[in-house]
């Protein structure tokens, strides 16, 4: 641990949403397109009442999901979290109450990607066939309305302008004398597209085979060979943003992906590598705590990543580099707090703040001192207590 508080770091101070995996999640398609059917563009009235729940139209969806849905149609963001928060914790597995909270809490970027063209909204529209069109996936219809600060989504008309995801553009081909004609091996319908991509990774093109891949699986034109090559992709992308300092970005890849993977598809590299990114956000993000004299959520969130004292993870390929001063800042002030503790002869105080000084720093030999001194207090103390 003293190895760990001597490290120096570069990183600036930032704070960290938390995440989880989000399967891509289909298998109801034309149910939750008939329920979506809501955000379709219709001559309402702003104080217009939703729609009477149609439940009996959607008998294989959960019914806290219809809920959670028709909140976000109307733009009662707080309602559908809570409906979704109840339902995760039933069912943590739930995969479209997953990617539905993702949509909540994320950037909508992160499921969006960064590029984006301008249309113009046409009769029929909906933000849910927008985003079928344009995203892959019309359950990201709630991401299309952030991005486009729509606060009730089923309100959309004609002429509107909105922004939605670029088609995935190929980069210009590197032999001016090649036709400008797009190669029909390298579109995502292509009957090979993962042996293409092969190709362009052995040539040391991965940001083009990366984008071939991610376009296939927006457009649902992936199989599972090709899912697990946009997932190793994916990781090599995270690891480079990692190691360059930029945890945030890997995040964001890791993201971006991941929504289109199903679970027979990602390799169990995936989840190591998102553990990596969000351990070292963590770190980053437990040192802006500290600076902020928030010590206890500090500790907890790097005692939940598993990072303090003999609990620290071994994996060799996290490179964690420590803020300055931030174990000295969190154990410094866990022994101060339990001396005053010892002074004020509040024996179970001091015990506790030592114990914390100890998951921090095993090394902090007066803290182990003081600690051992207290335990014999405290047996004493408990001896003389009457039966």
């Amino acid at each position: 641990m003293s190895m760990l508080r001597s490290r120096r770091s570069r990183l600036p101070d930032i704070m960290t949403r938390r995440y989880r995996n989000y399967p891509a999640i289909r298998p109801y398609a034309v149910i939750l397109v008939l329920l979506l059917a809501g955000c379709q563009f219709m001559p309402q009235r702003e104080d217009e009442q939703a729609l009477p729940d149609q439940s009996g139209v959607v008998e294989p969806v959960a019914p806290s999901i219809g809920e959670a849905i028709a909140h976000l149609q109307e733009g009662r963001i707080d309602q559908a979290e809570a409906a979704l928060d109840a339902l995760l914790a039933q069912q943590p597995e739930h995969g479209t109450a997953r990617l539905l909270m993702r949509q909540i809490r994320d950037v909508p970027e992160a499921l969006l990607g960064e590029d984006f063209v301008e249309i113009e909204v046409e009769s029929g529209d909906s933000l849910s066939v927008l985003a079928d069109r344009y995203a892959g996936n019309p359950l990201l219809f709630h991401s299309l309305a952030r991005l486009n600060d729509i606060e009730r989504p089923r309100l959309l008309r004609p002429g509107q302008r909105l922004k939605v995801p670029a088609p995935e553009a190929l980069e210009p081909a590197e032999d001016p004398v090649e036709s400008a004609a797009p190669d029909p091996a390298e579109t995502v319908t292509s009957a090979g597209p993962v042996e293409r991509v092969a190709e362009l990774r052995a040539e040391g093109r991965q940001d083009r085979a990366y984008d071939l891949l991610l376009s296939a699986a927006r457009s649902g034109g992936l199989d599972r060979n090709g899912q697990t090559s946009l997932a190793e992709l994916a990781i090599e992308r995270s690891v480079a943003a990692r190691r360059n300092d930029d945890p945030e970005r890997a995040i964001q890849i890791l993201d971006q992906v991941e929504p289109w993977l199903n679970e027979q598809a990602r390799p169990d590299a995936f989840a190591r590598e998102r553990s990596r990114v969000e351990t070292r956000l963590a770190v980053l993000e437990a040192h802006t705590l500290v600076t902020r004299n928030d010590y206890d959520a500090a500790f907890d969130l790097l005692g939940s990543h598993g990072v303090l004292g003999e609990d620290a993870t071994s994996d060799s390929d996290l490179e964690l580099e420590w803020p300055d001063g931030l174990m000295q800042a969190l154990s410094d002030h866990y022994h101060a707090g339990a001396l005053t503790a010892w002074r004020d002869q509040e024996v179970s105080e001091a015990i506790r703040l030592w114990q914390r000084v100890l998951e921090i720093d095993p090394d902090f030999e007066p803290a182990a001192v003081y600690l051992e001194r207290a335990r014999r207090v405290q047996r004493r103390l408990e001896a003389m207590e009457p039966d």
